[in-house]
């Protein structure tokens, strides 16, 4: 008969930790090999983060896994993730994060009504495609690269580029309207 097990909720009260913090998974219940995983996921500050394996017999801690252990990419990526979700530098980062917020709104909407007011009647009004050899390319070489670095963007590229050889070119209404 296996020993018995140490509860996971006896253990943190005897050392005197507050239950309603960190949560645990026990995994496979059945597994005598198993060990208990406490994971702490402050809400502010990433640094405070630990996660325990604690023996389900002993209630010995196994590994201790916390900001210490982290790499520099790691540290700067939980960072990163915290600041863009607002959980540091408080009403602050807030503030200035709604308004980069209300910035990119407002981009999209002056940009959508400048065009429409500039727009010739009846057009789209979209910019005539280049004259110089050079700038094509240009701008070819920039598409590829961020198609490349991005993929989705590539694909979405492609995307658009067949649907304007293969369709709107052939529609001479679309033509006339697309330019």
């Amino acid at each position: 008969m296996p020993p018995s097990r140490v509860g996971l909720g006896q253990r943190q009260t005897d050392q005197g930790h507050d239950r309603s913090g960190p949560h645990d998974d026990r995994g496979d219940e059945g597994d005598p090999r198993g060990v208990y995983t406490i994971v702490t996921d402050p809400r502010r500050d990433p640094a405070a983060a630990q996660t325990l394996h604690v023996d389900q017999y002993s209630g010995r801690v196994l590994v201790s896994y916390g900001w210490a252990e982290y790499g520099l990419m790691a540290k700067a990526v939980e960072q990163g993730i915290a600041l863009h979700e607002g959980r540091r530098y408080g009403a602050a980062n807030l503030v200035v994060m709604l308004g980069a917020c209300l910035a990119l709104i407002t981009l999209v909407v002056t940009g959508v009504w400048m065009w429409w007011k500039r727009r010739p009647r009846g057009r789209a009004g979209a910019p005539a495609r280049p004259t110089s050899s050079r700038a094509a390319y240009g701008v070819i070489g920039i598409m590829a690269v961020l198609g490349v670095l991005f993929p989705l963007a590539g694909v979405t590229m492609v995307a658009v580029l067949a649907l304007d050889r293969l369709v709107l070119r052939r529609i001479p209404a679309l033509t006339r309207v697309l330019g």
